[in-house]
């Protein structure tokens, strides 16, 4: 969509920007189509201020603009912004084009998941006997805690911490993300 100097967008746009922002936004401020929020809506407006005075090159100002959107679908969208000029080459209008970049978050998270488990597998062949101690002393930490919590004695509250504290070390050590982050949540 393209909108202008008072960040309302124009009334022509393409029909994927209704999908992508799930609204159309002919005659709508650009705040409200991409849902800016307090601080956000007004730095996106002072910097809409800024380009339009043109006092310093568009390619310099688009990056302090917003670049992105994460909606509550969880859909990444991407931006970028293109000057629309007369023939004068006065500035009359901005063309934000927003991409979908679900997809390609979604393969990063999904090749970094992988680099983490081939990490995990190296650092544990590497380190084999380690391993093998880091998974007794958890297995050791872990019964002694369930047999005090059955026994009704109630546990310490400083020696659990000390405890959670050894397995999520163990555990970042090995690249066990979710052993670590749990232990640290517990913790």
């Amino acid at each position: 969509f393209v909108f202008d100097r008072n960040a309302k967008c124009l009334p022509f746009y393409s029909k994927v920007s209704e999908r992508m922002f799930g609204v159309a936004p002919a005659n709508r401020p650009v705040a409200d189509v991409l849902r800016l929020e307090g601080t956000e809506r007004e730095t996106f407006k002072k910097w809409v201020e800024a380009v339009f005075e043109e006092m310093l090159d568009f390619a310099d100002l688009v990056p302090l603009g917003p670049s992105k959107l994460t909606t509550s679908a969880d859909k990444h969208i991407a931006f970028d912004f293109h000057p629309m000029r007369n023939e004068q080459n006065a500035l009359q209008g901005i063309v934000l084009v927003a991409t979908d970049k679900t997809d390609e978050m979604k393969a990063r998270q999904d090749a970094e998941r992988e680099r983490s488990f081939a990490r995990r597998i190296v650092q544990i062949v590497q380190h084999r006997r380690q391993f093998k101690t880091f998974v007794n002393e958890a297995q050791r930490i872990c019964d002694e805690l369930d047999q005090k919590l059955g026994s009704g004695h109630g546990l310490d509250a400083e020696e659990v911490a000390r405890h959670l504290h050894t397995i999520k070390g163990g555990a970042a050590s090995f690249s066990l993300v979710e052993i670590a982050e749990t232990a640290h949540h517990c913790e």
